[in-house]
């Protein structure tokens, strides 16, 4: 791994984790407040614990990692109580479980031949949100995190792809480095560029948002998925011709 890419990838974790949140419009808490276990870690997501690849061509952004209920439902509790659930979450920084991870582990092996430690994955947003994980959460105080993290990890590792699960992180990073307006989800015909980044956005990888996209379901998803996995490999080809 390259040293100054470590170096500057632990400068803005640590910056992440002494982060007041003071410019922020609502409260928020850090990672290292729903689990004192990720204090040993300087780590800007959890999410990194198994995918912190800093020379990894291609770069996953999700919108934020997790949220804190103060009144959790019965099944909400009965899944953090999971001990094994648990030991893995602490571990790789993401439950197995969750059909959100499930998908995106096999889109993205499927079609990019490629596994979470193969890559750098983050989140728009670093700090958790206070409510429900389905909560919205204001855009000022999105791109306060992208401006702070998201667009100083990418300066980081330079991927040369980027797909944005969701339009939220997407059209974050769209307001912030692009005037282009267009729906989201024809990000396949107009990407957007960050210097050295194609930047796209893909459907979040919850099953609802899978079976009940726009873009024809679970076929346009792996179709999608598919041509920018063809997209990657050119631009990759076209590197390595360079150089």
């Amino acid at each position: 791994m390259n040293k100054e890419k470590l170096i500057a990838y632990r400068q803005l974790a640590l910056k992440r984790k002494a982060d007041a949140r003071e410019n922020l419009s609502r409260e928020y808490l850090q990672p290292e407040d729903l689990d004192p276990h990720w204090q040993q870690f300087d780590l800007i997501s959890p999410l990194q614990k198994s995918a912190l690849n800093l020379d990894s061509d291609l770069m996953i952004i999700l919108q934020d990692w997790n949220s804190f209920d103060p009144n959790p439902s019965a099944k909400k509790i009965k899944h953090d109580e999971n001990l094994e659930s648990k030991k893995f979450e602490r571990e790789n920084g993401y439950f197995p479980t969750v059909r959100t991870n499930i998908n995106l582990d096999k889109l993205l092996n499927n079609h990019f031949r490629l596994k979470r430690s193969d890559i750098y994955i983050t989140n728009l947003f670093v700090f958790i949100k206070i409510g429900s994980k389905s909560g919205p959460i204001p855009p000022d105080d999105l791109k306060y995190s992208a401006i702070e993290y998201t667009l100083q990890e990418i300066d980081i590792v330079k991927p040369k792809m980027i797909l944005c699960l969701g339009a939220y992180a997407f059209n974050t990073l769209r307001s912030l480095i692009s005037s282009e307006k267009f729906n989201w989800r024809d990000s396949l015909d107009y990407p957007i560029y960050y210097k050295h980044s194609a930047i796209y956005a893909v459907s979040h990888t919850t099953q609802q948002a899978i079976n009940s996209t726009n873009r024809g379901g679970v076929d346009r998803v792996n179709e999608m998925w598919k041509e920018l996995a063809k997209r990657f490999d050119k631009l990759k080809s076209s590197d390595q011709k360079n150089n």
